[in-house]
């Protein structure tokens, strides 16, 4: 017998690890939530963007990657220098 443990009024990914939920917004009556994501394991060793879609903020339908790291320092957590004007 198979029992449903996922949470309900929670976003919960299909597999691995949310972080960090972010990307709030509304656009043409569809919700949207943009999350960090890895998808591969329950730690931090891999981000990627992940994407729920809602018509009410009840019903949510998990769409999987939304952006996927495709530079080195955008995966390898490389350190940047950023410069201020």
């Amino acid at each position: 017998m198979s029992i449903d443990i996922r949470q309900k009024f929670h976003l919960e990914p299909n597999v691995g690890l949310l972080n960090d939920p972010n990307g709030l917004i509304q656009y043409k009556g569809i919700y949207y939530v943009f999350f960090q994501w890895n998808r591969f394991e329950k730690n931090h060793t891999y981000k990627e963007w992940g994407l729920f879609t809602s018509k009410n903020l009840i019903d949510w339908s998990f769409k999987g990657s939304a952006i996927i790291p495709d530079q080195e320092y955008d995966f390898n957590h490389t350190e940047q220098e950023v410069s201020y004007l």
